[in-house]
């Protein structure tokens, strides 16, 4: 009587096929509702998991694979259970320090617990004093102190004139105007960062955990949406750090889609994966500056160079149509209002000021190096001047239709001493700002 070929249990095997399954599921769900490999570590690991897909459907297919598994199942299905085990472990601990360091979110940010001390060239930054101290805290915030208990927290989002790369900690306008609230307190942390603009402050109000913890925002913004469109630079995002900027021609609720869809599958997110990172930034942590030129906080050679670029170059009155810029701007900041609704923060806007005027003073025009454009060319200190005023209208004219607050700067526009450069404050402007923000943070203590 023949005796019937019986293949040996395969444990190890099915126990493959469940974590296949697992894994496939959560990634289809992901691919679904439009994740795609982005990076080596995403499209090596998803090569990889269809390459053990399809090893595994053979082995059931294939009498020779499934006598190999088999053999030494017991070992296997061990080694795979240990595995399994030990992978889970790590990535437990590698959570822990991650939660412990406060590490999580690191968007919009120079990241955790920096510690620099700047000492600008009086030949380049003659208007700045020395030494400048560049603190970041657990959660990469720059503040001058730590929260009070009671304290209501705010957090300011915007570029370069947020961020106050060249004041110190205490100088800056946000440490100004913190100390200039009495009663009821409040804390005020800077997450402000150099080239970023309301593409990526979109991002920020939609994801970061930072919000989770305060009560509102303060958002100065526009110059840098308005440099970019007259370069024709939106889409070159030289200092995104993350996820995909939203594009400038998506409506407010596409935007909201296209940022709550950033969800990705559990392996290419694992903690261990996101502590190396950490502490590879960390490591490598630097100011970071535009490619060719020099790093920001080094002394201020980068504008000594940016100047440079400005006066060799043709100078046109002519400016750019701007229609389809402030279009693109005004959906953005309908998004970032929409984003603050969502998440019940209170939200303040300010305008950018400047030191453009008409007629400005040949030897205050030397401290400018903004305005170029496509074609190499830059606008005149008139010109710029027209542009971002028509970039503060829009944001004004925005705000008083959705009844938002907006401090009006105008006031500063043209005067030198609270200026370095085009639009970047001394430490007289930074006072100047926080005065012109306080009373209106102050009713919004209140409410």
């Amino acid at each position: 009587m023949p005796v019937t070929q019986q293949h040996p249990t395969r444990i190890s095997l099915w126990i493959l096929v469940v974590l296949l399954i697992i894994l496939g599921i959560e990634t289809g769900i992901a691919l679904l509702i439009g994740w795609r490999p982005e990076g080596i570590i995403a499209h090596t690991g998803f090569i990889l998991f269809i390459t053990l897909a399809l090893l595994t459907i053979a082995s059931f297919k294939i009498p020779r694979l499934q006598q190999a598994w088999g053999r030494g199942d017991r070992e296997r299905t061990l080694l795979i259970i240990s595995g399994i085990i030990a992978i889970l472990l790590l990535d437990f601990g590698a959570g822990v320090l991650l939660q412990r360091h406060n590490t999580d979110a690191f968007f919009h940010t120079r990241g955790a617990n920096i510690k620099k001390v700047f000492h600008p060239d009086p030949d380049y930054l003659p208007t700045m004093h020395d030494p400048i101290h560049f603190t970041t805290n657990a959660r990469g915030i720059r503040a001058p102190r730590a929260p009070k208990p009671g304290e209501e927290q705010w957090l300011t989002i915007g570029g370069s004139t947020t961020e106050c790369m060249y004041l110190d900690d205490t100088k800056t306008w946000q440490a100004r105007l913190m100390t200039q609230q009495q009663n009821p307190g409040v804390w005020i942390g800077n997450v402000g960062i150099s080239g970023f603009d309301t593409h990526e402050h979109i991002q920020f109000m939609a994801s970061s955990p930072l919000l989770d913890t305060v009560n509102g925002v303060i958002l100065q913004i526009g110059i840098n949406d308005y440099w970019r469109f007259i370069a024709g630079e939106e889409e070159k995002i030289k200092y995104k750090r993350f996820q995909e900027a939203v594009t400038p021609e998506v409506t407010p609720i596409e935007s909201d889609v296209v940022q709550k869809s950033g969800y990705a599958p559990y392996w290419t997110r694992p903690y261990m994966l996101q502590l190396y990172r950490v502490l590879r930034r960390e490591r490598n942590q630097v100011i970071l500056a535009p490619p060719k030129e020099t790093h920001e906080g080094i002394g201020g050679e980068e504008y000594h160079i940016r100047r440079q670029k400005r006066v060799a170059a043709t100078l046109t009155p002519d400016l750019p149509d701007l229609t389809a810029g402030l279009q693109s701007y005004r959906v953005r900041l309908e998004s970032l209002i929409a984003h603050a609704k969502r998440r019940n923060l209170k939200i303040i806007f300010t305008t950018q000021p400047v030191l453009w005027k008409k007629d400005l003073d040949p030897s205050l025009e030397e401290r400018c190096w903004f305005g170029w454009l496509k074609d190499d060319r830059y606008l005149s200190i008139e010109a710029l001047r027209q542009g971002i005023d028509a970039y503060n209208q829009c944001l004004l004219s925005l705000c008083e239709q959705n009844k938002i607050p907006c401090v009006n700067l105008d006031s500063l526009n043209g005067t030198d001493a609270y200026f370095y450069d085009d639009c970047h404050f001394t430490e007289e402007g930074a006072q100047a700002v926080a005065h012109a923000i306080h009373p209106i943070l102050d009713t919004r203590l209140s409410k």
